[in-house]
């Protein structure tokens, strides 16, 4: 089973034009023009990257265009890092609410491979038709002969999102699916660019995010990149081993060994943990109000020996004044495990958010994980 969990909430945008931004240096003077971010994701491609624009929604889901056939069709999809499959709804799904289907008669390149294929995820499932045609990302990665899946069924749990579809970007579930990534086969079979892509969320509500394929973009981060090895999960998932989580100076010990691991999870609003890695859950609930998000403890994540610590205001998720909790036990888990074995941490978007994720996979076998702090003012919109 993949991970895909999204968090549905009401959405408040709250906007405030006269605050400071950032476009590769501050803009102090309230009178200065903040230039539209389709100009800046411009000027972000200019170079060898290649950045995509990713539309926030309530904090809870961020999402980006892909491109499919000859002509091409547009489709919004959540890059997930927990997953590996590229699914988009068929033409012939009658429950898939609103989203845009693929027309397969619409297509010079369509090819169908199979029927009654199946994708599991943590917040649902999909079933359809495996399918191939050309796949484009970024403007210019594009694949040939790309195999996914024509979705004509949509599970309740995952219909009510505003996304069409889901681009994997590990490789769990392309084994069932006789798949590969995209993004694998852009960047191993045709070597166009470096096997790296990184994301940036914004935890602003309304700002975009980005994620950028070939390497790392500067104005998302605001420290240096720390690199940690992968975990015994990767390339089906991509972890890395946790070595504790702390609360109030109380620190758990998950376990020894490259079997302890957590996932850095782009398709998952929130963090997800064992409930034994924090001895006191009581210590970090909001109240619905945000009346106390502020006195909330930090928590603290330590990958290897470097920590990454959250306080409250970056770990709560905050609608206009409606607050819920980001950091939520893993349901059915107790002990932190290997991913593969089904209990991880689980790295959401609420991390993210807080440190910027790029991606190594500079061989099939081992990768690596690079965080930075991020820089949360990088694509400010008000």
């Amino acid at each position: 089973m993949c991970l895909l969990v999204v968090v549905f909430l009401m959405t408040m945008a709250i906007a405030d034009p006269e605050k400071p931004f950032w476009d590769g240096s501050w803009h102090l003077n309230l009178n200065d023009k903040r230039p539209p971010d389709t100009d800046l994701f411009a000027e972000l491609n200019n170079g060898p990257i290649r950045v995509v624009r990713l539309t926030n929604n309530a904090l809870v889901e961020y999402y980006g265009n892909v491109e499919i056939g000859t002509p091409p069709q547009t489709f919004t999809v959540v890059f997930d890092t927990g997953s590996g499959v590229l699914w988009v709804p068929s033409y012939k799904c009658t429950k898939c609410g609103d989203r845009h289907k693929f027309d397969y008669a619409d297509s010079s390149t369509f090819v169908k491979l199979e029927a009654n294929e199946e994708m599991e995820y943590g917040g649902g499932h999909v079933t359809g038709d495996l399918v191939m045609d050309t796949v484009t990302v970024a403007g210019n990665l594009t694949v040939p002969y790309q195999k996914f899946m024509a979705v004509t069924d949509i599970s309740k749990k995952m219909i009510d999102t505003d996304f069409d579809g889901v681009m994997g970007m590990a490789t769990a579930g392309a084994d069932t699916t006789s798949t590969s990534p995209p993004w694998w086969e852009a960047f191993f079979s045709q070597k166009t660019m470096s096997p790296i892509f990184s994301i940036y969320i914004s935890a602003f509500e309304g700002d975009p995010g980005a994620i950028s394929f070939g390497g790392s973009v500067d104005l998302f981060r605001q420290s240096k990149i720390t690199w940690h090895d992968t975990g015994a999960s990767y390339p089906r998932f991509w972890t890395s081993s946790l070595t504790a989580v702390t609360v109030e100076s109380v620190s758990s010990d998950p376990c020894s060994g490259s079997r302890c691991e957590f996932m850095l999870d782009s398709g998952t609003s929130v963090i997800l943990l064992p409930s034994d890695l924090i001895s006191d859950w009581s210590a970090i609930q909001v109240e619905s109000d945000c009346s106390n998000k502020d006195s909330l403890p930090a928590v603290t994540f330590q990958i290897g020996t470097t920590e990454y610590t959250l306080n409250g205001t970056n770990y709560v998720i905050d609608q206009g004044g409606s607050c819920m909790m980001g950091i939520q036990k893993y349901p059915g888990c107790s002990q932190l495990t290997a991913c593969s074995d089904g209990c991880c941490a689980i790295l959401g978007q609420v991390f993210i958010r807080s440190y910027y994720a790029i991606y190594n996979a500079s061989s099939g076998t081992q990768g690596h994980i690079g965080l930075a702090l991020a820089n949360q003012s990088a694509l400010r919109t008000a």
